[in-house]
């Protein structure tokens, strides 16, 4: 198993761990395993076809650099809604 599939596995794990703190329910953890299965079973079948069509290293090039885009778009939209949560007023109780 190398680095990235660690990686991978760890933050699927982290999110599913943390939705099923907020929703204490196991269906949703089924739900966002069997997503993640299915995300892997499109993209290997995607991505095994691009590796064996075009040179290795541009192949691993552009996952990379598509990764780093998806990545830093979704931190993006997270820092903006946590800044956003932060600039709310509490809600009174």
């Amino acid at each position: 198993m190398n680095t990235a599939n660690i990686t991978t596995s760890y933050l699927w794990f982290a999110l599913t761990f943390w939705v099923y703190l907020e929703t204490r329910k196991l269906i949703a953890t089924g739900v966002i395993y069997g997503a993640y299965m299915l995300l892997i079973a499109l993209s290997s079948i995607s991505f095994g076809t691009f590796v064996d069509r075009y040179r290795k290293f541009a192949v691993m090039r552009f996952a990379a650099g598509f990764t780093l885009v998806m990545f830093s778009a979704s931190y993006a939209q997270a820092a903006a809604e946590a800044a956003e949560k932060a600039a709310s007023p509490a809600p009174d109780e």
